[in-house]
């Protein structure tokens, strides 16, 4: 079983929140969201990223911001549990109008925000 596990849950007109669960207590814990409008993402190019390495129990939320409405994006997750890397596939979201705006719960609890 991975240190943690993320998925995307909520993307509105400029804004894409993920959910992560961490499955076993690590010393050494970082988990990244990359992501692009290119389908051929790469570390190296035309690529943002948020991360996060402070879990305060067992679940965690990533929100990216200022993503352009109406555009693909795609993107994977890394998980890097002492020393150790895992990368999930490429998956991909469309934003929306930002008049579709989510509003966020206030019990969400944003960290890494960027």
């Amino acid at each position: 079983e991975p240190a943690a596990t993320i998925s995307l849950s909520k993307v509105s007109g400029n804004a894409a929140l993920f959910n992560g669960t961490v499955n076993r207590t690590s010393l050494d814990l970082k988990v990244t969201v990359y992501y692009s409008t290119y389908p051929n993402i790469s570390v190296y190019k035309h690529v943002g990223s948020v991360s996060v390495t402070e879990f305060n129990g067992d679940d965690f939320t990533l929100k990216v911001n200022g993503l352009v409405e109406n555009t693909q994006y795609y993107f994977f997750t890394e998980i890097i549990c002492n020393g150790v890397k895992i990368f999930s596939e490429v998956d991909s979201f469309v934003t929306g109008e930002s008049d579709a705006y989510i509003d966020w719960e206030s019990g969400d609890n944003i960290e890494g925000e960027i």
